[in-house]
């Protein structure tokens, strides 16, 4: 799911500059995907990025509890 940090790293002009997104709003999350996030915070944190096009680039826990 990182390739475009790896493209920038390497050099290689990736479509979108990566940059950090940081959201913390679980309604929000949920409203978009359907999942309610205090129920299955992985499942709509995973779906979340999939709809958005977001890459989990850093070492996040999402599974859900």
């Amino acid at each position: 799911m990182r390739t475009r940090y790896l493209q920038a790293l390497k050099c290689e002009s990736p479509g979108v500059i990566p940059h950090q997104v940081w959201l913390n709003h679980p309604e929000f999350v949920s409203d978009c995907t359907g999942i309610d996030y205090y129920d299955r915070p992985g499942s709509a944190s995973k779906r979340f990025h999939e709809i958005w096009d977001l890459d989990n680039g850093g070492p996040v826990h999402l599974d859900d509890r």
